[in-house]
């Protein structure tokens, strides 16, 4: 799809267009790749991946739920990079662009902490405890549309505000 730009400055023209070819490649990248997986898939796997997009589309929290826990996956146990799926020495210098606020990597954020307590504020995040242990926090959740996230680092990574916060750009979308 071409656009018209009408009547500016040549250099927003070419702005605006390498901006729509970017979006452009970026959409054929993710059918690609949702190509490719589907694809690859025996008939097992594709009935399940059925069902969980089946419950997925009828219950949001468990929406909230799979994103978290796949985030969760790829940092921890693949130690790859959630937005892109790349491998990076230091995961906090790629997400600069994402957050000016590096946190020290010797000591979690949380609640015990005045600089933990005003980053849950300014991220607009609350701490996840069980019924059975509730002196124990096992993530955290947005305040804003339940998403789930394994540390107040992870929600770090992202932009502060619903900008930053998929679940919260999910429930503006969709309600």
């Amino acid at each position: 799809m071409e656009f018209v730009f009408g009547d500016m400055p040549e250099e927003m023209k070419q702005m605006l267009h390498e901006q729509q070819q970017q979006r452009e490649m970026i959409i054929t990248y993710k059918r690609t790749a949702w190509n490719n997986l589907v694809s690859q898939m025996d008939a097992e796997s594709l009935a399940v991946f059925k069902m969980l997009i089946e419950d997925i589309s009828q219950n949001e929290s468990l929406a909230h739920y799979m994103i978290g826990w796949i985030s969760a996956m790829l940092i921890n146990e693949h130690k790859v990079c959630e937005h892109c799926g790349v491998k990076h020495d230091d995961p906090f210098d790629h997400a600069a662009s994402f957050t000016e606020n590096r946190p020290d990597e010797n000591k979690p954020l949380g609640p015990d902490t005045e600089e933990g307590r005003k980053a849950m504020e300014d991220y607009n995040l609350d701490d996840a405890r069980t019924e059975e242990d509730p002196d124990v926090i096992v993530g955290f959740i947005c305040k804003g549309c339940g998403q789930r996230y394994v540390s107040v680092e992870d929600r770090m990574l992202r932009a502060p505000g619903p900008e930053g916060c998929g679940g919260c750009q999910q429930k503006a979308k969709w309600g």
